[in-house]
């Protein structure tokens, strides 16, 4: 039995980047799976697969507690992975990933943070804001309030939601930008939205040279994290003046050229060559 390469929710055209390779599509939401002496296995369509390498594509959009549950049997059982499962437990929980930001010292939008849906009805209302319900990436969890009536609307959603909650100022920004880094390379992607979210809707993409400090944000968290890949979403305002939203160490990769997925190839192969 060859190398088994497993593919979790990833996009189709991954066997085409790992040729000499037994490779494997499996959902997440449908698979099982097994550790048992020393080795890991997963069971999804009527197959059991030996689990060699791994590329985890299922970013955080709606994280379950089994993500969790198997992230941390990939990274018990010592397989090689693309971002390492350390890293992906991180990006698990947004809390997290902004503790993670605030380590590296990168400007962030200054947030409310709310755990206890009640005391969103002390809070005086600052408006226009943005409320981000939850860890969720691709806009999901996420509205932006300008009247007194959707804020007061809000205090039933968010009780309905159980769970924490983030409010902080809508910044009035004149271009979104993604860094995206792999290893050493860095691209930057400028976006605009159809709607207030510039990933949400009909999205305009161009690739940009984007300032230096904008890539010295981007080394600063890679670094941190000890990440192998890693998106960095910042706004820029009228101003001048640069936030960084979020990172993300499961990125979607529209808009970026090839380069930016056989980096990611390059990247997984050099782990399973270095693996015992």
């Amino acid at each position: 039995m060859g190398h088994q390469l497993i593919i979790v929710n990833g996009e189709d055209f991954w066997a085409d980047y790992f040729p000499g390779r037994a490779v494997y599509d499996v959902r997440l939401q449908t698979s099982k799976w097994l550790y048992e002496d020393g080795r890991l296995w997963v069971f999804d369509a009527g197959r059991r697969l030996r689990v060699d390498s791994l590329l985890w594509r299922i970013g955080p959009t709606r994280p379950r507690p089994a993500d969790r549950d198997v992230l941390e049997l990939v990274r018990f059982a010592g397989v090689p992975c693309v971002n390492a499962p350390a890293v992906l437990l991180r990006d698990l929980h947004r809390l997290t990933m902004l503790a993670d930001l605030r380590a590296c010292d990168l400007p962030l939008v200054p947030f409310t943070a709310i755990v206890g849906d009640v005391l969103m009805s002390q809070l005086a209302p600052r408006l226009p804001a943005v409320i981000k319900i939850g860890t969720h990436h691709a806009g999901y969890g996420k509205m932006r309030l300008t009247d007194l009536e959707q804020w007061y609307d809000m205090m039933d959603v968010v009780v309905a939601a159980d769970t924490y909650f983030t409010l902080e100022p809508y910044i009035d920004y004149v271009q979104d930008i993604r860094m995206m880094a792999v290893g050493d390379r860095i691209w930057a992607l400028a976006r605009r939205g159809s709607r207030w979210k510039a990933n949400a809707g009909y999205v305009e993409t161009q690739l940009i040279a984007a300032p230096e400090v904008l890539y010295d944000y981007t080394r600063r968290i890679m670094h941190y994290l000890q990440a192998d890949l890693l998106a960095v979403d910042i706004l820029q305002t009228a101003a001048g003046d640069y936030y960084v939203l979020e990172s993300n160490a499961v990125p979607g990769l529209t808009g970026f050229p090839t380069a930016v997925v056989e980096a990611i190839a390059e990247r997984l192969n050099t782990r399973i060559e270095a693996a015992p």
